[in-house]
């Protein structure tokens, strides 16, 4: 009986360990308290620096659409360059759909701590205070203000 009793014993920690696995292991993958940014903000392997530095430096605004579950999604996205970096940036929500726009609100809030004093050629800047969606539309717009800016 007392090898049962071990028995149990040793298959309730090994599930209690397993479950505190799982959860640490899921916890790596939400944003944190702080604001929860991922990505980098680097340019991809294989980036030019040399064609940010050919940008003309000024003010650029541009519309970049993605798709939420709400449907077609947008925002505004307006972004100050110097020597091809970002040294200003504003984004506004522009979708309808009360949800979307929550999600645009945070990303908005958080995405000047992600983006300003960067390259913008080949910036991804992934999800930005929860919001993981609207950073699409964001780089839809970035590359239409790279275009414009050339």
């Amino acid at each position: 009986m007392l090898a049962t009793e071990t028995t149990v014993r040793l298959r309730r920690v090994a599930a209690l360990g397993g479950g505190l696995i799982g959860i640490a292991a899921l916890a790596g993958c939400t944003p944190s308290a702080a604001g929860g940014t991922t990505g980098s903000g680097a340019a991809p392997a294989g980036g030019s620096s040399a064609a940010s530095a050919d940008l003309k430096d000024g003010s650029y605004t541009a519309t970049g659409h993605y798709q939420s579950p709400a449907g077609d999604s947008m925002v505004a996205v307006t972004v100050t360059l110097k020597s091809g970096t970002i040294t200003a940036v504003k984004v506004v929500p522009k979708t309808p759909n009360p949800t979307a726009q929550q999600y645009e609100t945070q990303f908005a809030s958080g995405v000047g701590a992600v983006a300003v004093g960067k390259k913008i050629s080949g910036l991804q800047v992934g999800a930005v205070s929860g919001s993981s969606l609207t950073s699409q539309g964001f780089e839809k717009a970035l590359a239409q203000i790279q275009s414009e800016a050339a």
